[in-house]
């Protein structure tokens, strides 16, 4: 006997009376707007702080940059403990990259808000900025990396970080530390090509793959490992770790 088809062995899902659903999303606009509301008074709660804390954070970078006992700032190192001690960093700031992160003087986080930004409207994003002294592995003074917000799922009313725009390192010749030369012999059974070596360049893991451009508009990286799961795809190709509130790591 046949098995029945499967549009007959499922139910299908009741339909809501129409007056009914537009009745629901008044009630859901009028949900949001309370939540917009709490999320300014937040917002601006947290502004007020920010004042008083700046002078604080002006103190203690003065503090920081006063010459030592060697003769060297006391900023020395400093930032490179913080990255090291944190939870959101400690696994991926690798013993390669310690000599470099010696030149990190100051971290710091600010709001992105629209071009023309209209009385209070939120911030579009945030972004984090880590200056650097004079060193001899790359000639930037300073690294950016923005967090774009935008709309989460339909309903959902979530806001969501859709683009990271990073600032890309001007690594000097030979000392990217994002990648290792290995020596590896040449393939082949002769007695020529078995003396013979070559020199290969591959990529490592590296705290300073972290200022990396990720988003529908960039190219994903060979060395990114994308989480196999379906709403990879829904983020605009961001892993779970590009989108954690760095903000609340560093004050501004």
């Amino acid at each position: 006997m046949p098995a029945p088809a499967a549009a007959s062995a499922e139910k299908e899902a009741p339909t809501l009376p129409q007056e009914l659903v537009s009745k629901l999303l008044a009630l859901d606009d009028d949900y949001t707007k309370i939540q917009k509301r709490l999320e300014r008074e937040i917002r601006e709660l947290e502004e007020s702080y920010d004042k008083e804390l700046t002078p604080i954070i002006e103190a203690r970078a003065q503090l920081l940059a006063e010459p030592g006992e060697q003769g060297s700032n006391h900023v020395n190192g400093f930032w490179k403990k913080v990255l090291r001690n944190s939870t959101e960093f400690e696994d991926d700031v690798e013993e390669w990259d310690l000599p470099v992160l010696e030149y990190l003087v100051d971290i710091t986080a600010d709001d992105l808000f629209p071009s023309s930004p209209a009385g209070d409207e939120a911030p579009c994003g945030f972004s984090l900025t880590f200056a650097f002294a004079e060193n001899p592995y790359f000639s930037n003074d300073k690294l950016t990396k923005k967090y774009h917000y935008g709309e989460g799922k339909e309903f959902l009313k979530q806001t969501e970080i859709v683009e990271i725009e990073s600032d890309g390192i001007d690594w000097k010749p030979g000392m990217d530390v994002t990648v290792e030369v290995v020596r590896k012999k040449k393939k082949g059974s002769g007695a020529k090509n078995r003396a013979a070596m070559k020199t290969v360049t591959r990529d490592r893991p590296s705290f300073f793959k972290f200022f990396t451009s990720l988003g529908p508009n960039y190219p994903i990286p060979e060395w990114l490992e994308l989480p196999d799961d379906e709403d990879s795809e829904d983020d605009g190709g961001l892993p779970p770790w590009s989108a954690q509130p760095w903000q609340s790591v560093f004050r501004r």
